[in-house]
């Protein structure tokens, strides 16, 4: 069986989420969001998220960036 890691939706109790969009224009690449629900706090979630990707410069040349984030998310 192969593993399909495109459509990684969960491992165990972490939510995978992938997006493709970013809010600045001049960047493109994909960010994956791991998040772990905690059950002492219905709707908070623990949240680690890597981008990798290029930005376009003014130059015109793409400059490689990547990024590891981690934070609490709150819904509502």
């Amino acid at each position: 069986m192969k593993l399909d890691l495109a459509n990684l939706s969960k491992i165990g109790p972490l939510d995978v989420e992938r997006a493709t969009q970013s809010p600045l224009m001049e960047e493109k690449g994909v960010t994956t969001t791991f998040a772990y629900p905690l059950k002492s706090l219905p709707g908070v979630d623990l949240t680690a998220s890597f981008f990798g990707g290029h930005r376009d410069t003014i130059q015109g040349a793409a400059g490689g960036s990547a990024a590891v984030t981690g934070g609490i998310r709150v819904h509502w």
